[in-house]
């Protein structure tokens, strides 16, 4: 017996406060941060939370935030810098 992925979908609504907070995160980053990878892994990020039921941009937005610091600050920290590049405080 296989697993199988449940298929989410999204109305206008959702996807609209999808996409605002995926603008959002990639403007809250400096150009250099965002390569192809980090921009996929935000948009992952969002669409995860948006599939527990998180709806509101601004959240979605905070959501994304807090896991690319997170996942990307620790390797910065052993170069000796505080703050991730591409993060703009």
């Amino acid at each position: 017996m296989g697993i199988h992925e449940q298929s989410t979908c999204f109305d206008e609504k959702e996807l609209a406060a999808m996409i605002v907070a995926y603008d959002r995160t990639c403007s809250s980053l400096q150009p250099s941060g965002l390569t192809p990878t980090v921009r996929e892994m935000i948009g992952t990020w969002i669409i995860a939370a948006a599939k527990h039921g998180e709806r509101d941009p601004e959240v979605l937005h905070q959501k994304a935030l807090s896991l690319w610091a997170s996942k990307m600050q620790p390797a910065y920290l052993q170069r000796g810098s505080h703050t991730p590049p591409g993060l703009t405080l």
